[in-house]
């Protein structure tokens, strides 16, 4: 896997490339929903989650700490998001879109 700079970041998520970086980190994992492209934080928080059969970017608004959100301004993609929270990003993984309908259905 390449290791980058963190000011990098953002070219590797756009090309949805694998990298490691200073406490950020991306590659392709395979789920129950699918395949999905994952930058995380702290090689465990789920910030973006790009699902490659849908051609849908998922967008975590739970920040972990103040560098989580630096880590995700420097590898937001700049495409529109569907902006969510952690337990969302996490049910998308296993179940996919459907995983928004029913999170919303229950707020």
């Amino acid at each position: 896997m390449k290791r980058i700079a963190n000011r990098e970041a953002r070219e590797y998520v756009q090309a949805k490339l694998p990298f490691k970086g200073s406490n950020l980190s991306a590659d392709w994992e395979k789920h129950p929903a699918g395949e999905f492209y994952v930058v995380r934080s702290y090689w465990h928080w789920v910030m973006l989650a790009y699902h490659k059969e849908m051609e849908v970017w998922y967008e975590n608004t739970t920040y972990a700490s103040v560098t989580t959100r630096k880590h995700l301004t420097q590898a937001h993609p700049l495409h529109p998001t569907i902006v969510t929270d952690a337990a969302t990003i996490m049910q998308a993984l296993k179940i996919g879109a459907p995983a928004i309908a029913l999170r919303r259905d229950e707020e």
